[in-house]
């Protein structure tokens, strides 16, 4: 990128390493290479009260929205 120099504006090199998403904002695979652990047997059972978990929550804080999903990118 060039500039010119009365622009006085900064670029920030963006590296994983520097980069942080909110946890909200990640989808539910994402989520649940996070929490769940998928080498269990009972995996399945996780995931199922996870997904209900994550739902119930993303209602509580976004009450004013409706048909709230499990891939919903709201704050929960």
């Amino acid at each position: 990128f060039t500039l010119d120099n009365e622009q006085n504006f900064a670029l920030n090199n963006l590296t994983i390493n520097n980069l942080k998403l909110p946890y909200w904002l990640m989808n539910s695979e994402e989520l649940e290479a996070l929490f769940i652990e998928s080498n269990e047997s009972n995996s399945h059972n996780q995931i199922s009260i996870f997904k209900n978990a994550v739902i119930l929550n993303k209602e509580k804080y976004n009450s004013n929205l409706k048909d709230i999903t499990y891939d919903t990118p709201v704050y929960f």
